[in-house]
C-alpha cells in the first residue's frame, strides 16, 4: 500500500466517525451504516475486477443512513469513492 492511500483510507475514517458521532450526539438519529465496505465486504475487496458500469453503480451508493428516532423519516447520505 502506498502512503497516499494509506492517508486517505484513514482521513475517510476520520471523516466516518465524525459524522456519525455528530448526527448522533444530536439525539435525533439513529446512524446506519449503508457502504458497501460494510453490508456487502467481499465486493469492496474486488472492485477491481468488476466491470466499470457495476463498479459505478456500487460506488454511487450511500455511505449511511440517518433513521428519525421516531422511526418515521430516514435519509440516505455519503460520499463517492
Amino acid at each position: 500500500m502506498s502512503f497516499k492511500f494509506e492517508e486517505s483510507l484513514a482521513k475517510g475514517k476520520i471523516a466516518e466517525v465524525i459524522f456519525e458521532e455528530m448526527f448522533h450526539s444530536q439525539g435525533k438519529f439513529e446512524v446506519l451504516h449503508h457502504g458497501f465496505e460494510y453490508t456487502s465486504p467481499e465486493i469492496a475487496q474486488k472492485l477491481q475486477d468488476l466491470d466499470r458500469e457495476t463498479f459505478e453503480k456500487i460506488r454511487h451508493q450511500p455511505d449511511f443512513i440517518l433513521v428519525s428516532w421516531d422511526k418515521k423519516r430516514a435519509v440516505f447520505s455519503g460520499s463517492k469513492i
